[in-house]
């Protein structure tokens, strides 16, 4: 053959031009529809597992239910009547409340403990097989108790403990259903005697009528007590009172007021404030006047109405003015020395005297009428006063006795009206209707209503199913693994390229090379299926170089590249290339020796030949790790590398690659960035399916092609496992390819 020649950066990888962009989209979660379908799946896996639990439990709950004894439900219906007890009011102080509210209240008597413990008193109870506490239980317990001679107990049971004991158990027998719409209480009793139901359930109803007969003329004894106490307090407070009044009454001198003094001194009042009025008008009009004289010139009174308007200054007016017009007249006829002018004249002077006399009497009255005048206002304005003081003595009088009459009035109140009420509640308690009355004795059931066997065991093989299903579900939302194809085709949005099965035990050191041990096994069928998909996924591309990775170790990445390429060595020239530098296991896996030179040998310098090595009956040629390096990434993203692939690539119809695992070393993406196609290993149920997102997500960003996921480690269905006979491919003769040396 020929050597390998140096090649420049141009003779790179063909494939490589066709690279796809990097994906750096998020993966798309899948439908919700899906999502069910996969529960859906999941359940039928384990369908015959929560089948057998359903089974199981419900055969548990039947042998159960058929040790219990049958129970019987006896009934008496009652009509609660709140309405017809209510003939006198000292019903109101009993019952209370509305017709509802009486209702719910008969309703808590009927469930209350203390009729339960009249009733096991009346029957005694506690002598009775069914409800001694003395005895063993029935179902289960009991039957459990009897079969190991446990029937027998030492302890000493007062009576009191068995009242108590045996009340609990009917207290839990004991049902009541309200029926307020129609004013029906019932009250029914299970127990595994019908007889002894009937009984207990009629027995109830007769003690609760006594007991409301006997309440009630407890409530009738003690309301009466209350009143007859009441009116003993009431009777004296209005004697009291009475008293009060009567002594109110003599101290004052009162036979009967009425209002009568009230309105004498209100007409008092009212006629002196009246006087008051006009005398302080008198005396204003008066005081004007006399500071009117007191301001005037002697004699030069013609300005003051007062004085002009008495009829004794107009009539010596009148003469004055007469005695003028004559004196006038008579100096016109006569001279001055003329007698009768001088009589005239005389006459004049003494009428004007006359004038200034009346006048000054006229001012004089006005004085003393002034001075008159203030003197009655004085004397109004005291009389007023004291009539004032009067009247108020009268309302505080008129007042006190109008209390002290409310209160007699009051107190006889209260008086008849308990009185009343004493005589009401003294009949009340001879007239009495019993709260509730029966309409519907309980008779002996027939039939017996529990246990429910059939729904019991049908409800006992629900809920175990349902609860098995349950942590089906829980343990499948919490394992985060890939546990099949559709799982993984699901969660990673990646084609399953096949499925390859678990392997014995006993295989696991023959692995490598399965499909020249086993053409015809289970696991190599698989593999063709994934060289397959490989192929289809590189139908492109003149050379075939694809890279086998895993997100961890352990998943069989090794095994899958070498069989991968085992498989494919039959259809042509195959290489299969180790480059996990750091930990090799190709070599030692196919046979070959750790002293046989590799990749890092041919990266030094060696001579192909003596790095390439044949694999026995295939057409596979292995290029082993070779010695260990120290700087493994340094040669992987080296120049050398890309040119010793590029011309591998021209050499062979496809170059199977095993790199390290992803997540731990980044190994793998510097090859991811130098191949073209990517084939992810992948083991169910071991690696977390979002590491593997993680893992997907860093190779896509070199920008290599993801041809999809071999799951390794699956179960297989059924069908599948029987797979079918498989010829092997006829082996041409074909010279070894050995590379010489450059």
């Amino acid at each position: 053959m020929n050597e390998l020649s140096p090649l420049s950066p141009s003779d790179s990888i063909q494939a490589s031009a066709n690279r796809p962009e990097p994906r750096t989209e998020p993966l798309r979660p899948a439908a919700d529809a899906q999502e069910l379908l996969n529960l859906w799946g999941v359940l039928a896996q384990h369908r015959k597992s929560l089948l057998i639990l359903g089974l199981s439990a419900a055969a548990v709950a039947a042998v159960l239910t058929f040790m219990l004894p049958s129970t019987y439900r006896s009934t008496v219906s009652l009509l609660v009547e709140p309405g017809k007890s209510k003939i006198l009011s000292i019903e109101d102080v009993r019952q209370g409340g509305d017709n509802r509210e009486y209702f719910q209240a008969q309703v808590e008597i009927l469930q209350s403990r203390d009729l339960a413990v009249r009733t096991v008193r009346a029957l005694q109870l506690w002598d009775d097989p069914t409800f001694d506490p003395r005895l063993p239980g029935h179902g289960p317990v009991g039957w459990a108790k009897s079969t190991l001679g446990l029937t027998g107990s030492d302890k000493v049971w007062t009576e009191q403990e068995l009242i108590d004991a045996t009340t609990e158990q009917l207290m839990d027998a004991t049902r009541i259903e309200a029926l307020r719409a129609s004013g029906v209480a019932k009250l029914s009793v299970e127990s595994t005697d019908a007889a002894l139901a009937a009984r207990i359930a009629n027995t109830y109803a007769a003690q609760y009528e006594e007991a409301d007969n006997e309440a009630h003329l407890a409530v009738a004894r003690n309301a009466s007590a209350m009143l007859q106490e009441k009116l003993s307090s009431l009777r004296d407070k209005l004697e009291r009172s009475e008293a009060e009044l009567q002594a109110y009454r003599e101290k004052k001198g009162i036979v009967k007021l009425g209002g009568s003094a009230e309105a004498m001194a209100t007409q008092q009042l009212n006629a002196l404030t009246d006087r008051l009025v006009a005398a302080r008008a008198r005396r204003a009009e008066l005081e004007g006047t006399s500071m009117q004289l007191r301001n005037l010139r002697e004699g030069d009174y013609a300005g003051v109405a007062a004085v002009q308007r008495d009829p004794s200054v107009i009539e010596a007016q009148t003469r004055v003015n007469q005695n003028k017009s004559r004196v006038a007249e008579y100096s016109l006829k006569y001279g001055r020395e003329h007698s009768t002018l001088k009589e005239a004249v005389a006459q004049l002077g003494d009428a004007q005297r006359a004038l200034a006399h009346q006048q000054r009497a006229v001012i004089d009255g006005i004085n003393r009428e002034y001075t008159s005048a203030m003197a009655t206002e004085r004397e109004l304005s005291a009389q007023l006063d004291k009539a004032r003081g009067s009247a108020a003595d009268v309302n505080r009088e008129e007042f006190q006795l109008a209390g002290l009459e409310r209160e007699v009035e009051m107190n006889r109140q209260l008086y008849d009206m308990f009185l009343t009420r004493a005589k009401e509640t003294s009949v009340a308690a001879e007239v009495h209707d019993t709260a509730a009355r029966v309409i519907d004795p309980a008779v002996v059931p027939r039939k017996p209503v529990g246990p429910k066997r059939g729904p019991i065991v049908l409800l006992a093989f629900v809920l175990a199913t349902s609860l098995g299903a349950f942590f089906v579900l829980i343990r499948h939302a919490l394992d985060k693994t890939i546990k099949g194809q559709d799982s993984a085709e699901q969660k990673l949005q990646l084609p399953v390229l096949g499925a390859l099965p678990v392997l014995p035990s006993d295989k696991h050191e023959t692995a490598a090379y399965l499909m020249l041990k086993e053409p015809d096994s289970l696991y190599a069928e698989s593999l063709r299926t994934v060289r397959t998909g490989v192929l289809l996924g590189c139908i492109d591309s003149a050379c075939k170089i694809v890279l086998v990775t895993s997100t961890q170790r352990g998943e069989g990445k090794t095994t899958v590249a070498a069989n991968l390429a085992l498989a494919n060595a039959h259809t042509g020239r195959t290489l299969l290339i180790d480059c996990d530098l750091r930990s090799p296991q190709v070599g030692m896996r196919l046979g070959i020796s750790r002293q046989r030179k590799g990749l890092t040998n041919l990266l030094a310098g060696a001579a192909p030949r003596e790095c390439v090595h044949a694999v026995k009956g295939s057409r596979l040629y292995v290029l082993p790790a070779g010695e260990p390096a120290p700087n493994p990434q340094e040669l992987l993203l080296s120049r050398h590398f890309r040119q010793l692939l590029t011309g591998l690539s021209r050499k062979f119809d496809m170059i199977v690659i095993d790199s390290p695992p992803v997540e731990p070393l980044s190994d793998a993406l510097v090859l991811s960035s130098i191949v073209p196609n990517t084939l992810l290993v992948v083991k169910s149920k071991t690696t977390p399916y979002p590491d593997i997102q993680k893992s997907v997500e860093r190779i896509r960003r070199t920008g290599t092609k993801v041809l999809g996921i071999a799951l390794n480690h699956a179960e297989l269905p059924p069908q599948q496992k029987r797979g079918y006979p498989y010829a092997a491919e006829e082996e041409e003769g074909v010279t070894m390819f050995l590379p010489e040396p450059s």
